[in-house]
């Protein structure tokens, strides 16, 4: 199916930062109250709505991480290595939490129980560190697709704007938006690849303070890149679109297409 490419592209830069911040809040805390509610439950209905709190958090973050690994399967440039380490990180912590799961439902009193349910948070990084490593580098390959996409547009304004200086059209605006549209360009390439580069290789803090403050700080980076390369695209993305309206005023039609299967 063939689809207008610079309309595709503006409709779907927006999403980028989205994508890579908005990561489900922990709900830990009302988890933890739940184990602390000694008016009107006993002991063993405690128990039982901690449980069954614990239980479904533990569903969510599994959940999350396997729609995360169907994501990965759609990243057309991540690498295999890259992949790989990935795929065996989210299932490490799937099976750990298969089993966290079991022994919190095997749980008779409430102290250890209490430990199983805080260790949802304090031992399984899946919304601190997992998921929104993976949104980056998610983010990071669909701009690494669409600069291939941009580029070919370069290629094909180029041709079309020196048609029309042979003809004796003006082309001083047309040409300045194109070095503009190839410098947004390269600059997204910048900061995609620098935001794979600042995430890529960050691991689970264990509850180390330093490791906990060094991850929050590289995400917090990457996040900026990827929104930054974002807004760069989406620019080169409408001076495509303002070179094409301006040789179509002069009479030049071109059409930006692509096809999407």
């Amino acid at each position: 199916m063939k689809k207008n490419l610079t309309k595709k592209l503006i409709a779907g830069l927006s999403l980028f930062a989205l994508m890579v911040i908005l990561v489900p809040v922990s709900r830990a805390s009302a988890m933890e109250r739940g184990m602390n509610e000694p008016k009107g439950k006993d002991q063993t209905t405690r128990i039982s709505d901690a449980k069954s709190r614990a239980d479904q958090e533990i569903e969510r973050r599994i959940k999350s991480m396997s729609e995360l690994t169907s994501r990965m399967g759609e990243m057309k440039k991540l690498s295999d290595t890259d992949r790989a380490a990935l795929s065996a990180m989210i299932k490490v912590d799937i099976d750990n939490l298969t089993a966290l799961k079991a022994k919190i439902d095997a749980d008779t009193d409430t102290a250890t129980l209490k430990t199983d349910v805080q260790s949802i948070t304090k031992s399984y990084r899946t919304y601190m560190l997992l998921m929104p490593k993976i949104r980056i580098l998610a983010a990071a390959d669909r701009m690494d697709t669409t600069t291939d996409m941009l580029g070919t547009i370069v290629t094909k304004l180029q041709a079309a704007i020196a048609s029309a200086q042979t003809v004796g059209k003006d082309v001083t605006a047309m040409n300045a938006s194109l070095a503009d549209m190839q410098a947004k360009i390269a600059d997204a390439k910048t900061q995609y690849a620098n935001a794979k580069a600042a995430v890529t290789t960050l691991v689970p803090d264990n509850g180390t303070q330093s490791v906990i403050d060094a991850n929050k700080a590289a995400l917090e980076k990457a996040r900026d890149m990827i929104k930054a390369g974002a807004a760069d695209l989406k620019a080169a993305s409408a001076d495509a679109k303002s070179i094409r309206d301006a040789l179509k005023a002069m009479g030049i039609k071109l059409e930006l297409k692509t096809k999407s299967e």
